[in-house]
């Protein structure tokens, strides 16, 4: 068991708290967010429980009727992209933000058979989520991970991302905590080479709809179905039009094959300073940040890059039946 986990910041009552619950299988894993979820019922919390479709089937189960007094859904579905997972956090929080009741929530963003980009792009995330949720209060998020199932490096990652774990029932202050920092160097980590050549073209004032063309017809002949090639066009317009209105005017858009998806990348001179562009919810009348929200929404992956050298966006879209 996990033991009382209770609301109280690390900066003082009802700050953000972030941990990381670190378990081996589904019986530890229980035996955890049970009582976690039980605890928070009992207190008059708001629970929001994103996990990985078969452990929301093993909570029904264990939970019995108290799963209808949480809300409980597949992290798969809504956090393939990590990119997107502020986003549905920080729209949950707002909706059952009420009478001031604390939320208490329990989220997975990793799980086994993630692939090497999305571990990175996760460990971006959890960085992200102690800069996203800072200003909240009264909002606690346990996140599990499989120490049995992960590759250690990947455990390694929670830790220097959260500011205490969870073990066997004892919380522990992470030694290798990287604060603040981790989420401002999310920004400049390299990204590796794409295999084999892309294809390309430039990214010009007056030119946009060539470069829509270029990308449509080049999904199409690799299969896309019709409204996955819309998704393509979307994709590549705003990240287009975001370059020739704030990225310097100029750049460069190159497409290639990893896997099973389609990588469209796209390349300006311009710098982004806000870590967490994109990744929260538009508000009515917000400027700037709605095009990469979208795209986040769209694709499978998304992965942002922004130095001094520029920026570089890498959306992956697969091929969804349609």
């Amino acid at each position: 068991m996990l033991g009382h986990v209770d609301a109280v910041g690390h900066d003082g009552a009802d700050a953000f708290r972030h941990e990381a619950f670190l378990h081996d299988g589904d019986a530890e894993f229980l035996a955890g967010a049970v009582p976690y979820i039980r605890e928070g019922l009992e207190a008059g919390d708001i629970v929001l429980v994103l996990v990985t479709a078969p452990r929301v089937a093993l909570l029904r189960r264990e939970l019995g009727s108290d799963a209808d007094r949480i809300h409980l859904a597949d992290m798969t579905a809504i956090g393939r992209n990590p990119t997107r997972i502020i986003s549905a956090w920080g729209s949950l929080v707002a909706e059952h933000a009420v009478d001031g009741r604390r939320i208490r929530g329990l989220g997975e963003p990793v799980w086994p058979g993630r692939n090497d980009a999305e571990l990175v792009e996760c460990s971006h995330h959890e960085a992200l989520l102690n800069l996203a949720f800072a200003d909240t209060p009264g909002f606690q998020l346990l996140c599990p991970y499989d120490v049995g199932a992960l590759d250690p490096a990947v455990v390694g990652d929670a830790q220097r991302t959260h500011p205490t774990y969870l073990r066997g029932g004892t919380r522990r202050t992470s030694p290798t905590y990287r604060g603040s920092h981790a989420a401002h160097a999310a920004l400049d980590a390299p990204l590796p080479d794409p295999p084999g050549e892309p294809v390309e073209i430039p990214i010009e004032p007056g030119a946009l709809a060539e470069v829509r063309h270029f990308a449509a017809n080049h999904a199409a002949a690799r299969g896309f179905g019709r409204q996955r090639v819309q998704d393509v066009v979307l994709t590549v317009s705003e990240l287009a039009t975001n370059t020739v209105v704030h990225g310097g005017g100029h750049g460069l858009l190159r497409i290639w094959q990893e896997g099973d998806a389609l990588v469209h990348e796209v390349r300006d001179p311009g710098v982004i300073r806000e870590p967490l562009v994109g990744r929260r919810r538009p508000t009515p009348g917000q400027l700037g940040g709605r095009g990469l929200w979208l795209v986040n929404e769209v694709c499978d992956l998304v992965q942002l890059r922004s130095s001094a050298a520029g920026t570089v966006v890498r959306a992956h879209l697969r091929p969804h039946p349609n």
